[in-house]
């Protein structure tokens, strides 16, 4: 019985991951990925996206600051600009990532 609780503990081992380090990592891949948001008008949104869109872009200058994350709305079908303060969860790779403090993410 102590084996069996002891395989238990290590697959709810919680990890934490700072922002910056799970976008790049999401970037990179190239995948879709899920992410909840919460809007200025304090409305909770939700986005199925991706990064590195660039078949829809008009051409011309980035318009929102570069500490702005931009992706591509695969449901909307449009780009969005996401302050980095405001994403409250991020599903990928089958894994789920919740905000705990400022840029850190728990990994569930």
């Amino acid at each position: 019985n102590t084996n069996n609780s002891k395989s238990r503990e290590a697959i709810m081992k919680i990890t934490a991951e700072h922002l910056d380090n799970l976008m790049h990592r999401i970037v990179t891949s190239h995948q879709i990925f899920g992410i909840v948001y919460q809007k200025k008008s304090g409305e909770i949104t939700k986005f199925n996206a991706r990064f590195g869109v660039h078949k829809f872009l008009k051409g011309g200058k980035r318009t929102v600051p570069n500490s702005m994350y931009v992706i591509y709305d695969n449901n909307r079908k449009g780009y969005r600009a996401l302050e980095p303060s405001n994403i409250m969860q991020i599903t990928y790779n089958k894994s789920r990532y919740v905000r705990s403090s400022d840029y850190e993410f728990l990994k569930l």
